[in-house]
């Protein structure tokens, strides 16, 4: 029995440092402000130094072993640190950076806002202005619009009229052309009168020439008896 509990104390000794190990998840951590801190092989103060880190260096850790932490710098240095010289805190000066990053952001930021509103502002005049010529063309065309407008009614009015005019022109001209035939109808019943009447005339003046001619011829033989 005592060589039972003997050999479960000599095992507890020899893996109470394996035990102690906390193997925690990955974790971004920071050695604090203040000094600059040793990075050592394995873990202990008289160990081998493999590296000095700033501060403000951002490391990862990967486990916790009695007070030492086992980190990876960003330029892939690996080793063992004092874990009480770790911070989760985001350093001051890594605040300082990041507003001034931000702040510079903001200010570039600001002046392409400025830049755009007055570039808008600048678009903005020159489409007032265009609003202002497009108004006075479509006031002109709307005057131009208006005049052609009334001279097209004229010019409807006028048609009208032409076209009244023509018709009476038309009915006119048949009018005349009747007047014209009958006229000629008239002259031609005219010539024959007269043709007649003059033939008469000669007839009648011949027969009484005829007649006096006899009556004369009469008187004188009866005056030779």
């Amino acid at each position: 029995m005592r060589k039972h509990l003997l050999w479960i104390a000599v095992m507890t000794v020899i893996l109470s440092p394996v035990f102690s190990w906390s193997v925690a998840g990955a974790a971004t951590m920071y050695v604090t402000d203040t000094f600059e801190i040793t990075m050592r092989a394995t873990p202990g103060v008289g160990k081998k130094i493999v590296a000095m880190l700033p501060s403000n260096t951002r490391v990862r850790t990967e486990k916790q072993q009695n007070g030492w932490a086992l980190v990876t710098t960003a330029g892939g240095k690996k080793g063992w640190v004092l874990e009480r010289y770790l911070t989760s805190d985001t350093p001051s000066a890594f605040l300082v950076t990041g507003l001034t990053d931000g702040n510079e952001k903001l200010k570039q930021a600001l002046e392409n806002t400025t830049a755009e509103l007055d570039r808008l502002k600048a678009e903005q005049g020159d489409v007032a202005g265009n609003l202002t010529r497009t108004a006075g063309e479509l006031a002109t065309l709307k005057t131009a619009y208006d005049a052609l407008q009334q001279e097209a009614a004229g010019y409807l009015d006028l048609k009208r009229r032409h076209q009244t005019v023509t018709a009476k022109l038309g009915a006119a001209s048949e009018t005349i052309e009747a007047l014209r035939k009958e006229n000629e109808v008239l002259r031609s019943k005219e010539r024959y009168r007269w043709f007649f009447s003059g033939g008469g005339m000669v007839l009648c003046t011949l027969l009484i020439g005829f007649l006096f001619g006899r009556i004369k011829r009469r008187q004188t033989s009866r005056l030779s008896l």
